[in-house]
């Protein structure tokens, strides 16, 4: 739930006892409001259980106390590189301001105001997925303002209708890719009914109908998997950066960007998974592979043997249900998941690049708001260089100004 405008106390409540810097009365305000208010309790139970980077930036920075803000940069959870001691940012701060005074900070004013109005233009969702027939042809998808298109054609039939394409299985198989860009996501409907989410930077290639034996599809990118079972049980696989995932009907995540390993995550039922660029014949011997259950991880590294761990399905996901989920991350890889999703180049100073951030961020934020949140709970910038975002640690005087 949200608390409208008309409940500001409540939310400096609930701030001040999440902080632990409510007094005996306030606690008992809150208490009294949360035991007479159900709306207001489960308000609490999801702002103090969430880590949403957004909605806490904005309810943190409606309050007046200084310690209520200075408390909300350390409760995003991340660990710097490098820390400086007091003594030496004062002696060598000092010096600098002397010499440059009003001059930087109206450079550092101007320059962080420029990059933020800049990446608040910045939104998801604006790139054109493309469906490639087998003849070569580019069709793009989603162009019709909720309008369901039609396309048939060098031998595929499908409609393309608000986000999606259901492909419809034909006599003749030909093989048909969609490809989906930085700055978009798409749902695809294979002839077999299966349910194909695909972020950003990714793409799918499918028969236009599955043989009896098997159903093979080929993977670049990440996709969430929703396979549906049939009658003969025909079994399902996934080719993807030289790693086959093989099962019957099931729920699956599978993130295989080039030049990183590539991770295979079991949501529902049981999968398997093995290294190999295709899927063998009948006379073929038939792989070892390494099975999964739900809440498990195959990691596959090139060169190296399959791995498997226990790993937060929610963080997993959270690309899939519209959410940026980042659990103990690298800042590095945050980068990588912002630069797919609005489309933009990041460079990210080598000296903070393993930063880690533990949260939550909506996808539907515009960029500004969400690089202007994570700043805010570290010793972290960023400006607008041209068509690369940059983000870099504080200068001395940046952090003296904003003490």
């Amino acid at each position: 739930m949200e608390l409208d405008n008309n409940n500001n106390q409540i939310y400096q409540l609930i701030v001040k006892s999440l902080l632990g810097t409510a007094d005996q009365s306030e606690r008992e305000n809150l208490r009294h409001l949360m035991d007479k208010n159900e709306d207001v309790r489960r308000f609490y139970e999801q702002f103090s259980l969430r880590k949403d980077f957004i909605q806490k930036y904005r309810v943190y920075k409606t309050t007046e106390e200084r310690t209520a803000f200075e408390n909300f940069k350390h409760r995003i959870h991340h660990a710097s590189i490098r820390q400086w001691a007091w003594w030496r940012k004062i002696s060598i701060a000092a010096s600098i301001i002397v010499v440059l005074g009003g001059i930087s900070f109206l450079l550092i004013k101007k320059q962080q105001e420029y990059a933020t109005q800049k990446m608040v233009a910045v939104l998801p969702n604006t790139s054109i997925v493309y469906l490639t027939t087998a003849n070569g042809t580019q069709i793009p998808l989603g162009q019709n303002e909720g309008k369901e298109h039609q396309i048939d054609m060098d031998g595929i039939k499908a409609n393309d209708k608000k986000g999606t394409l259901n492909v419809h299985e034909t006599e003749e198989v030909k093989l048909q890719t969609v490809t989906v860009p930085r700055g978009a996501e798409y749902n695809v409907t294979l002839p077999d009914g299966t349910e194909v989410h695909l972020n950003a930077e990714s793409s799918i290639t499918f028969p236009t109908r599955f043989g009896k034996d098997a159903r093979k599809v080929t993977l670049t990118g990440e996709a969430y998997f929703k396979v549906r079972p049939t009658n003969e049980n025909t079994p399902f696989y996934v080719l993807t950066n030289d790693i086959i995932v093989r099962q019957y009907g099931t729920e699956f995540n599978i993130n295989s960007y080039p030049l990183s390993a590539t991770f295979v995550t079991l949501i529902k039922g049981s999968i398997g998974v093995t290294q190999g660029k295709d899927i063998p014949t009948t006379q073929q011997m038939s792989p070892t592979y390494t099975m999964l259950t739900p809440g498990y991880q195959a990691v596959c590294e090139k060169n190296c043997p399959i791995t498997i761990k226990a790993v937060n399905l929610e963080t997993v996901v959270g690309w899939h249900e519209g959410w940026f989920r980042f659990d103990n991350a690298p800042l590095s890889w945050i980068a990588n998941d912002l630069e797919r999703q609005y489309d933009i180049n990041i460079d990210v100073d080598k000296k903070i690049d393993n930063m880690r951030f533990t949260g939550s961020i909506s996808k539907n934020e515009d960029l500004g708001h969400i690089l202007d949140a994570i700043c805010q709970s570290s010793n972290i910038t960023y400006i607008a260089d041209d068509e690369i975002l940059r983000i870099k640690e504080k200068s001395i005087i940046s952090q003296l100004i904003h003490r």
